[in-house]
């Protein structure tokens, strides 16, 4: 076990602050990592990417959530055709992540047969509402920061 100092804003979780021994915490053995905590977090986040992909966008309310480390608009949506701006909200962090990523795009609640859909300018044409369920993969590119 190794002691981390404590600080506001350092990301560390305490899966138990009363595990014995000394420690920062009222006699506690201090934070031991990735745990209920950390740990937690991250398998809920994976289920929701698993269930919904980076981006989830609902067909009957028109709303769109971004998931994984996105930001995402509907700059467009009438009847079967929908156009969407999808960015890295990575790039706004303190100490960006700015390397291009894969994500997957999943559309549910649909009324139409087939879509067509634009993301950041390019053109899925004619896809079934099946097929946008599963999900579509986009790249986004790798963001440059002055």
């Amino acid at each position: 076990l190794v002691e981390m100092p404590i600080g506001p804003g350092q990301g560390y979780a305490p899966e138990n602050c009363l595990h014995g021994g000394p420690g920062p915490i009222r006699g506690g053995g201090g934070y031991t990592g990735y745990n209920w905590a950390s740990g937690g977090a991250l398998g809920a986040s994976a289920y929701l990417e698993t269930l919904f992909g980076a981006v989830w966008i609902d067909g009957q309310e028109q709303k769109a959530t971004p998931i994984d480390g996105t930001s995402v608009s509907i700059t467009n949506w009438v009847d079967n055709r929908i156009e969407l701006k999808i960015t890295s909200a990575f790039s706004s962090l303190p100490y960006p992540d700015t390397a291009a990523r894969t994500i997957i795009v999943k559309i549910g609640r649909l009324s139409h047969l087939t879509y067509d859909v634009t993301i950041n300018d390019r053109e899925f044409k004619n896809i079934s509402r099946k097929e946008l369920g599963e999900g579509l993969v986009i790249n986004l590119p790798e963001i440059n920061i002055p």
